[in-house]
């Protein structure tokens, strides 16, 4: 049974490694749990970089590369498709690295 209101795909690629930005994300994906959000990061960074995010956000995301079965030109699509091939919600919500969604209680 899933507990989780949503899911929240973040597809991300990144160069190098940066561990602030990677503090401040892990941050934001426990607010978001606790927000009753599934948090999936479908990461196309090369392979130690994916490490140390997969390192600094275990716990906190689901984190896993893009599903090679995906080739389009643009891989945050395929970070996109992934991500909601994952998906154990009905509600999906895909946002940008630069986005911040905060659920609004009424």
């Amino acid at each position: 049974m899933n507990t989780n209101d949503c899911t929240f795909i973040v597809p991300i690629r990144r160069v190098h490694f940066d561990q602030g930005e990677a503090e401040m994300f892990a941050s934001y994906f426990k607010l978001l749990q606790s927000a009753g959000c599934e948090v999936l990061v479908v990461n196309g960074s090369p392979s130690s970089v994916f490490g140390q995010h997969k390192q600094t956000w275990d716990g906190c995301a689901r984190h896993f590369a893009p599903d090679k079965k995906y080739k389009y030109l643009n891989g945050k699509v395929n970070g996109v498709l992934t991500g909601v091939d994952q998906a154990s919600c009905e509600r999906i919500i895909v946002a940008d690295d630069d986005i911040r969604y905060l659920r609004r209680v009424f």
